[in-house]
């Protein structure tokens, strides 16, 4: 299949293929239909949230960009693209996004429609318990960017413990896991592996509450030394109150 990407003043489209510049007239046609998809279905989720009672006052960009995620994650599965064309739906999500839901990127790793898409894939309640500055912080994270597992996790732990994730705790959980996995891949580890450390970072956010800044620092940069204790955490030889001790 083929993708539009971009489409100049004149109407001209640009097309993208994981099969290179070798695109047939029938591509192109369905690439043509999913954009017209793409752009009615926006347009009218657009209709839809200008016409809300208490737009824009009453309501959080969270609720907005989940709305937008989870029409992203629907035209997605239906497109049924290759995995290598994925990519290139974005760029026409992006092409035909309306102004309500843009938003500049700061910083060349940041993505604001895959951001959306992301938070899309969480239950609206829980994607109203965060503000939007939370979310963006979470996935601006290294160690939670390229790690999708860590949406499923996090979804049912915010349904478990809603008040827990405050903007403190939020930025606690984001910089235990940066050092967890400092210099470590995830995609390595095993799904059981993986929630066992998120398990005991959330754990660890607890003992933090009394220290300093400073302290938590110093205790940060402990961990991102000493890989062996993270190996003991990672299968199950020990526990986050532990940890929090040692280092």
């Amino acid at each position: 299949m083929a993708v539009i990407v971009k489409e100049d003043e004149k109407g001209v489209m640009t097309y993208r293929s994981m099969n290179g510049l070798a695109i047939s007239s029938f591509e192109k046609e369905e690439a043509e239909i999913l954009d017209q998809k793409i752009n009615t279905s926006l347009r009218d989720l657009e209709k839809n949230e200008l016409e809300k009672a208490g737009y824009p006052e009453k309501r959080t960009k969270v609720e907005i960009y989940w709305g937008l995620g989870k029409l992203i994650n629907s035209l997605l599965s239906s497109a049924e693209l290759p995995k290598a064309e994925v990519r290139y739906f974005f760029d026409n999500i992006k092409l035909r996004l309306p102004d309500l839901f843009v938003k500049k990127n700061r910083g060349s790793n940041r993505d604001h429609v895959k951001y959306c898409h992301r938070l899309g894939t969480y239950d609206k309640s829980t994607a109203l318990a965060l503000k939007w500055s939370e979310w963006v912080h979470l996935f601006d994270s290294s160690s939670i960017k390229s790690e999708m597992r860590f949406d499923k996790w996090f979804n049912n732990a915010l349904k478990d413990d809603p008040n827990f994730f405050d903007r403190k705790n939020v930025r606690l959980m984001s910089k235990l896991l940066n050092n967890f996995f400092y210099k470590l891949e995830t995609s390595d580890f095993l799904d059981k592996e993986l929630e066992r450390c998120y398990c005991e970072a959330k754990v660890m956010c607890t003992q933090f509450q009394n220290n300093s800044s400073e302290e938590i620092k110093t205790k940060l940069s402990n961990l991102k030394k000493n890989r062996m204790l993270v190996a003991k955490i990672i299968d199950g030889r020990l526990f986050g109150e532990e940890l929090y001790k040692v280092i």
